[in-house]
């Protein structure tokens, strides 16, 4: 989805710094406020998506759909950022590559599949692992959505160590996740290191 839309804004469409705009301000918004507002939009009773789709759905309090409402708000609210990393991608390809795929009579759907994606493979692998890095450390979200529930299914690896640590005061086991999830982190890291350092 955010290269899509980053290769829609790439095309110097009317008001594309208005969109990118609007793109980025979830990103730079608290998760506080965003857990906020998107828990009143899924409430079960006053809830927008409810009243908009006339169901009834109890979304962040079933198991099966809590976990999938806090993966698209974090993904939501990480989208402005992506697309601002492809934006970049597409400004590091050489226009003339273009101009030749134009002479030889490739479309606009040929030129994207094969001269931009090859091309913003370093950019896609960032983007993948930086999302990747951030899915582990979502916390607040959490925290003011569901509080690791409904029974424990979007209880996240961050959400166990705080809960170990400042409910259970189990500190032992605490102190394992959290090795656990900086190896995890580190193991990406390097990846992403890798990764940079290829493109570069």
């Amino acid at each position: 989805m955010p290269l899509i839309i980053a290769a829609f804004l790439n095309t110097k469409i009317k008001g594309a710094e208005t969109f990118k705009t609007i793109y980025f301000l979830p990103f730079i918004t608290p998760a506080v406020v965003i857990a906020i507002v998107w828990g009143w939009i899924f409430d079960p009773n006053i809830g927008l998506i409810n009243t908009v789709l006339k169901t009834h759905l109890t979304w962040l309090f079933d198991t099966k759909l809590a976990m999938p409402v806090l993966i698209f708000v974090s993904v939501w609210k990480l989208i402005g950022y992506n697309i601002v990393l492809f934006l970049t991608g597409f400004s590091t390809i050489d226009k003339t590559l273009y101009e030749a795929a134009k002479i030889d009579g490739a479309g606009g759907k040929e030129t994207f599949f094969k001269v931009t994606l090859p091309l913003l493979k370093p950019t896609t692998y960032f983007v993948t692992l930086v999302t990747a890095i951030s899915s582990f450390q979502v916390f607040d979200l959490i925290y003011v959505m569901t509080s690791g529930g409904p029974a424990d299914s979007t209880n996240v690896i961050v959400y166990s160590i705080y809960k170990y640590a400042f409910e259970y005061f189990d500190i032992g086991k605490s102190c394992a996740l959290a090795y656990i999830l900086f190896g995890i982190i580190f193991i990406l890291a390097i990846l992403q290191r890798k990764i940079q350092t290829k493109s570069s």
